[in-house]
């Protein structure tokens, strides 16, 4: 016998684990779709109002009319049981629509962002075998003739019946493309039943009141859009749709989120933290909130204890999942402050669900001791769409099941088991990271800089930050050299923005171990390759307006100095950086109206400067606050960015 094979476990702990904390059996709907759940709410509740954008709002049987009218149409044109239908939309109620009657035809929807680069669209529409695409006539990409688009328009759809179609489906409903490890992102193939059985969890354990009002604010490629969109549609509860633009204006989507009386909402932790740093308005315009659900990335003790220090009326609960494992699979209520460096748990199993702690032998842990985190249940995906090498290295038989064909999802998280049954999460096992919220390998970073000519040795680095990751590349040069613009240029074109690192560095040489491989730990610290708009010199600030907005630039992008004409995002800027440099803004100067729209436009502090100055131009009344107060929003943006 082998060491590894000794059961470390005396028995009354083996039993806690497998049958004490893993007691979750409870009925779900099984046999039952997604679309088909709807179809009997909206049968019931036609008149309801249960979803609006903006000033239009849609009832039951006005959004199952509209999504009836296009499942005809697909269906005409071949799609059902066993096809994919990509869905390349903004959010609105047409994406809505599109979700709905992609599930009616019976065929299985794949999500295809809009903001994404051409190439990796082309990428997970052939990885797919989406050969049906719904669109607007604005993002049709008319010169591709290998695909049938299909152009939303409702004067064109008016012919189709708005009867609910009678097709046999079949259980896959979607496929989500995540960042691989190895090179190339995954699709997982979800199923409808997964997915009702994680909304039955939520239905019975958090129900929701009948006054009632939920978001949705997720892109469709995110499992968590799922839950936000069909938690409410499947319940008559009211969805009200929020655009990315609103989305990206703390104080916009705040008081989007008052005036529409939201009772649910669904955050990262990074985006939770810029909103609490808000304060006072918050509080004021979360007043009517009762759920906040944080999934996506780590929940940091410093984050909890503002939220429960502002939001004290507001149930928070800590979930963690990811798209293998129909989004969400733990959960936690976080209802006490503690240190900050008391870690938040990722919670217990919910509902048909079963977590394990095992070691590299998918042994049974004892309490403490750090494992890898395995997942068994109802929950989990059917596997890597096409891919079932990948399926048989995450999708393992479940030794601790008697029922045969059981699976468990090795989930590549490490974990530990506290002594109360709760879970806490220890960070990764391989080479996947979280950014803003957005799983990333690094493999796949890498294996796109390699396709850069002149690149010839190159390693990705996630450096951890409190709201997650930033990225870095190292890479050495055989030539022809690519200047750093061109390397982030070629990253851009090929890869979503979240996943093209900050940090650049050109190296001679890469530092090695003795048996050849790259030593990470002797890489240099990351350096900010110079993104100017003058070729090269980098112009200090002139004024007080501009040297104000550099010291909130560099604080916002974690710099140490920022010249005028440099760009926002050519220095490795995202979004929630671009969100935190205008809360700070628009608290100095406070009605200047700043947004992360003029952030996209203008681009540097030279221009952003100059909108500024003709603001306050106009609005003499418009003075700076005091030193004080300026003291305080540097505060600010430092805690936000730690």
């Amino acid at each position: 016998m082998r060491l590894g094979d000794l059961d470390v476990l005396a028995p009354a702990q083996r039993q806690l684990q497998l049958t004490a904390w893993n007691d979750t059996s409870r009925p779900y709907p099984q046999g039952l779709r997604l679309h088909e759940v709807f179809e009997r709410q909206a049968s019931q509740f036609a008149d309801s109002i249960i979803v609006e954008h903006g000033d239009v709002r849609l009832t039951y049987a006005q959004l199952n009319g509209k999504a009836n009218q296009l499942a005809h149409r697909l269906i005409e044109d071949g799609c059902g049981a066993g096809s994919m239908v990509g869905i390349k939309l903004e959010r609105s109620l047409q994406m809505i629509i599109a979700l709905l009657a992609v599930l009616k035809s019976g065929a299985a929807y794949v999500p295809l962002d809009p903001a994404y680069p051409r190439a990796r669209l082309d990428h997970l529409l052939r990885q797919s075998g989406a050969a049906t695409v719904i669109t607007s006539a604005a993002l049709a990409d008319s010169d591709d003739t290998t695909l049938q688009w299909v152009i939303y328009d409702d004067d064109q759809l008016g012919g189709y019946s708005e009867d609910n179609p009678e097709v046999v489906g079949g259980e896959l409903a979607y496929v989500i493309f995540t960042s691989g490890s190895t090179g190339l992102p995954k699709g997982v193939a979800g199923l409808h039943g997964s997915i009702l059985n994680r909304l039955q969890w939520m239905w019975e354990k958090y129900p929701y009141a009948v006054d009632e009002v939920c978001c949705q604010k997720t892109a469709l490629n995110f499992t968590d859009s799922i839950t936000e969109i069909f938690g409410p549609l499947l319940s008559n509860v009211p969805l009200v749709l929020i655009s990315d633009a609103q989305l990206k204006e703390p104080l916009t989507f705040l008081s989007l989120v008052q005036q529409k009386a939201i009772t649910r909402i669904v955050l990262v932790p990074s985006l939770l933290k810029v909103l609490l740093a808000v304060g006072g308005a918050v509080r004021q315009q979360f007043a009517g909130l009762r759920l906040c659900v944080v999934s996506g990335e780590a929940l940091d003790g410093q984050t909890r204890n503002e939220f429960l220090r502002l939001l004290p009326h507001v149930l928070l609960l800590n979930l963690y999942g990811s798209t293998e494992v129909s989004g969400d699979v733990l959960f936690a209520e976080v209802n006490q402050m503690q240190p900050v460096s008391v870690p938040v748990p990722i919670g217990r199993p919910m509902a048909n669900v079963r977590a394990y702690v095992l070691d590299v032998n998918m042994s049974l842990l004892p309490q403490g001791a750090r494992g890898e985190l395995y997942v068994a249940g109802s929950n989990l995906a059917l596997g890597y769409f096409a891919d079932p090498a990948a399926t048989a290295w995450s999708f393992v038989p479940d030794p601790f099941s008697t029922v045969p064909g059981q699976r468990l999802f090795r989930t590549g998280d490490m974990a530990r088991l506290r002594a109360d049954g709760q879970i806490e999460y220890l960070g990764r096992r391989d080479s996947q990271v979280k950014v803003l919220g957005m799983r990333v390998g690094l493999g796949e970073i890498e294996e796109c800089l390699r396709q850069l000519s002149g690149i010839r040795d190159v390693v990705i680095v996630a450096r951890s930050r409190e709201d997650g990751h930033d990225l870095a590349a190292y890479y050495t040069l055989g030539g022809p050299w690519p200047d750093s613009v061109s390397v982030r240029r070629h990253l851009l074109d090929r890869l979503p923005s979240h996943m093209v690192p900050r940090f650049l560095s050109e190296l001679e040489t890469m530092p090695l171990q003795i048996n050849g491989k790259i030593d990470r730990h002797a890489l240099p610290e990351p350096s900010l390759a110079l993104a100017t708009l003058d070729d090269g010199v980098r112009l200090p600030p002139v004024g007080e307006t501009q040297v104000w907005l550099c010291e909130l630039w560099s604080r916002a992008l974690g710099l140490d100095t920022v010249g005028v004409r440099d760009d926002f995002f050519m220095l490795g800027g995202n979004s929630l950086d671009a969100m935190r440099l205008v809360a700070a803004i628009n608290t100095h100067w406070r009605h200047a109206n700043i947004g992360v729209r003029d952030i996209l436009e203008l681009r540097t502090v030279e221009g952003l400067c100059a909108s500024i100055e003709s603001r306050l131009a106009l609005d003499p009344e418009n003075t700076q606050s005091q030193a004080d107060e300026d003291e305080e929003i540097l505060w600010v943006l430092d805690d936000l960015a730690q």
